[in-house]
């Protein structure tokens, strides 16, 4: 079973379809906007509910980040499939593992998890004005995970340059 809600009074247009046509200038205010709504969105913290997923039928949750971490690794390993898109993904598992273990402190905050130009609308002015898509990778957790996220799905967006990059780093 599957929650979609649409939403036609959210005012504006994905970032993804702005983008390609602003100046320079523009743009370097656009993605400001684009990042700085994270913080904002990140001002939702869920102290009360484990670590994972919030929106699947089959919750992934722990009670750290580590632990949910360690075992979203496992299943993306044993039951996505992904041998075919990552090399040696054991060793890529194993290694990842290793460093999700240090992981410590993390906040418990609504992780969009999918936070990139075309879930991010703007209005004519290139504010923020409705962020959508929320989905099984939405979860609790590190908000950094969207930080990163945002910058990644902003370098797959059609019409990305290499300065679209230099600003949002």
């Amino acid at each position: 079973q599957e929650l979609v809600s649409i939403e036609n009074l959210i005012p504006g247009r994905p970032l993804s379809e702005v983008l390609p046509t602003l100046s320079s200038a523009d743009k370097r205010i656009a993605l400001r906007h684009y990042l700085a709504a994270l913080r904002t969105l990140h001002t939702i913290e869920c102290p009360d509910k484990p670590y994972g997923e919030l929106l699947t039928t089959r919750l992934i949750t722990a009670s750290t980040w580590p632990g949910y971490l360690s075992a979203h690794i496992h299943k993306a390993v044993t039951e996505y499939g992904i041998e075919a898109d990552v090399s040696e993904v054991e060793a890529v598992a194993a290694k990842t593992l290793e460093v999700v273990k240090e992981l410590q402190n993390t906040p418990k905050a609504l992780v969009h998890g999918d936070y990139g130009p075309a879930n991010v609308l703007v209005g004519a002015d290139l504010q923020v004005t409705g962020v959508i898509d929320f989905s099984g990778m939405t979860v609790v957790g590190d908000p950094f995970l969207d930080v990163a996220a945002a910058v990644l799905f902003l370098e797959v967006t059609a019409g990305h340059v290499p300065e679209d990059s230099e600003i949002a780093h």
